[in-house]
């Protein structure tokens, strides 16, 4: 807070997913293990290419015959490899960085299908919305959120006050927040007025 102006971090890039992989790891299994518990056996799941949703998608290997869709490379690979599901990666130009499909193709394969969750991350949250690095990753997620009946966002307490380039949508996009301590008051009235569940770890209440 500086002159009564809230201050946020800002930015247009984001780590390699080999950094991010290695980065606050106990806290991205918390909560993925609490997002798992939202999906129910043999329903269909989109996941982002995000380092904590793919250990969402590792808590998901306890669930009877999910179906797939995700543009992440490695958790594609893990879940192919780990489970006997139906695994769906759409095409679309390779981001070494991102170790994901991104651009126009990818979003037209994801336009189309739908799924009972989607299961996304963010770079950033704003009062105003979800943020990312890129105008690619926001836009593909926004497909997922688009085309999935129930939409779960798994942010941690670090990403809270982090502007990045590109709005990928607002609350109302959102029926779940999954994150690892009790967010500040103003997010929590704004994701109670967008009836958005919050979800953290008991002890942190």
């Amino acid at each position: 807070m500086h002159g009564g102006a809230i201050l946020y971090e800002s930015g247009n890039t984001e780590p390699a997913s080999s950094i991010r992989q290695t980065k606050n790891i106990t806290v991205k299994k918390r909560i993925g293990d609490l997002a798992s518990v939202l999906v129910k056996d043999y329903s269909t799941v989109f996941l982002d290419c995000s380092t904590t949703v793919y250990y969402a998608a590792m808590s998901l290997t306890q669930m009877q015959k999910l179906t797939v869709v995700t543009n992440g490379l490695s958790c594609a690979q893990f879940l192919s490899q780990q489970t006997d599901w139906d695994i769906f990666f759409p095409s679309g130009k390779v981001e070494s960085q991102m170790g994901s499909t991104t651009g126009s193709d990818t979003i037209l394969a994801l336009s189309k299908f739908y799924a009972d969750f989607a299961i996304i991350s963010c770079t950033g949250l704003i009062p105003d919305g979800i943020t990312e690095a890129s105008v690619d990753q926001s836009r593909y997620k926004l497909a997922m959120l688009e085309n999935s009946q129930t939409r779960i966002l798994l942010c941690d307490s670090t990403k809270f006050g982090s502007r990045y380039f590109s709005r990928t949508c607002g609350f109302d996009y959102i029926d779940y927040l999954v994150t690892d301590i009790k967010p500040p008051p103003e997010y929590v009235e704004l994701f109670e007025k967008n009836n958005c569940q919050i979800i953290y770890p008991e002890e942190d209440e």
